[in-house]
């Protein structure tokens, strides 16, 4: 199944593109020199971007670690051309703050994302390691969100000083990269949520695969509880910005949980013991010699047959139609997940 713990975000700092096209070594204007800064910075945002989507699209963190080494080779090769700039007039403001973003983003991806790595291959063990995960993941980004704040301010200060009109999309970056950090924090609550529940049904499915009617009653009833507990957390979730998408399929998907747990998997359960009764008959027939056997030995294991027979068709009907309904919710909940951060992401 194809889960996502989606957090990323969207570092762009583009000003040549709009700027008025001035060679690069052109340090001595101000529009020069803001152009050559966008100039090198653009070159990291194609490699930033590929490798933020990926990881926010759900590809594990370890089949784009080579793009994340790449990414880095591309800041630190950034960073030191931008670190050998001169002041403009005097004035650090701009290459300092700019300098800063990269060192920080240097250090979040290669240090924070480095563990990020590691964490990736067990968040889908337990809801505990997976809280871990998303709660790492945010910090990681928060720290870049604050950095490219600053970057952002450092700007358009900049710009204004020196009497630069930037275009309305170039001078937002911080108050894209804060709402797509407000998307992502309601996101991930509500993906907690339907995670624990999801988490949960695992357990569930084991065993009933192992037959393990023990198993199944105890991991039944925690799936019930997680469910009722998703539910009642949910209440105090509204819509995000007037979106109730995500709010409404979580709903849907621990509705359907709770639904499993106590109507379907019950019918599950009856189907089993069916087939425990059949076999604890059938030892017993069996032990009893062929002329030693009454009539109502025969009937009663014939009878045992039927109802097996029976048992064993329900059992697979209602498996089949829990599988096919399970598919269903998860493609449902991935697409709307899909739909609802291409909506809200800036």
């Amino acid at each position: 199944m194809r889960l996502k713990s989606f957090l990323f975000l969207i570092l762009i700092f583009i000003i040549s593109g709009h700027l008025k096209k001035i060679q690069a070594q052109d340090l001595k204007t101000s529009v020069g020199y803001m152009s050559y800064i966008g100039e090198e910075y653009n070159k990291i945002t194609k490699d930033q971007w590929d490798y933020t989507r990926s990881v926010a699209h759900g590809k594990s963190a370890r089949k784009v670690e080579k793009r994340r080494k790449e990414l880095l080779n591309t800041i630190k090769e950034t960073k030191y051309k931008i670190s050998k700039m001169p002041a403009f007039e005097g004035d650090k403001t701009l290459k300092d703050s700019v300098g800063s973003f990269l060192a920080i983003s240097y250090n979040v991806i290669n240090e924070d994302y480095a563990k990020l790595v590691d964490m990736d291959e067990v968040k889908e063990q337990s809801f505990d390691a997976m809280e871990a995960y998303l709660i790492a993941k945010e910090l990681a980004d928060e720290k870049l969100t604050d950095a490219a704040i600053r970057m952002s301010t450092a700007q358009e200060a900049f710009a204004a000083k020196n009497n630069i009109k930037l275009i309305e999309s170039e001078t937002k970056l911080g108050e894209k990269m804060r709402k797509a950090s407000e998307v992502f924090s309601y996101y991930n609550d509500l993906y907690l949520l339907f995670f624990k529940s999801y988490h949960q049904d695992n357990y569930l499915m084991e065993a009933l695969s192992a037959k393990d009617i023990s198993g199944i009653e105890q991991n039944k009833s925690a799936l019930i509880s997680y469910s009722d507990e998703g539910l009642e957390k949910l209440k105090e979730f509204g819509a995000f910005k007037g979106n109730y998408d995500m709010a409404n399929m979580t709903k849907k998907a621990l509705n359907f949980y709770k639904e499993e747990a106590e109507v379907t998997v019950p019918a599950i359960i009856e189907c089993i013991l069916a087939q425990e009764k059949f076999e604890k008959i059938k030892t017993s027939f069996d032990a009893i010699k062929p002329n030693k056997r009454t009539q109502a030995d025969v009937d009663q294991y014939n009878n045992g047959i039927k109802e097996v027979n029976e048992a064993i068709a329900r059992y697979n009907e209602v498996n089949a139609k829990l599988f096919d309904e399970k598919n269903d919710m998860i493609k449902e909940y991935n697409k709307v997940s899909d739909s609802f951060l291409n909506k809200n992401v800036p």
